[in-house]
């Protein structure tokens, strides 16, 4: 089977999108023991990612804005390197 590289990195991106969602529902319950693997492992793999925007997007009352933006850019960007490699026949 002949997988080209532009298959497997929107499969990449797509698995960030999907840790990203399940972190998202996940802090909608309080009991989540986030210093236990994997929920510690996930909290440290999404905050790592949603850090950069942060800084910059203060969220608003409960709402993390920036976690939304940082889904948004990564799903941007993903998209864009796979049409870009789709485009060199990668």
């Amino acid at each position: 089977m002949d997988f080209k590289l532009s298959y497997i990195i929107a499969n990449v991106f797509n698995l960030i999108i999907i840790f990203m969602v399940i972190r998202a529902l996940l802090s909608w319950f309080p009991q989540t023991p986030w210093h236990k693997e994997p929920f510690k492992t996930l909290r440290v793999f999404t905050d790592t990612l949603v850090a950069p925007f942060e800084k910059v997007i203060p969220p608003i009352g409960m709402l993390n804005i920036a976690f939304m933006v940082a889904c948004f850019a990564i799903g941007l960007i993903g998209g864009l390197l796979v049409m870009l490699l789709m485009r060199f026949g990668l």
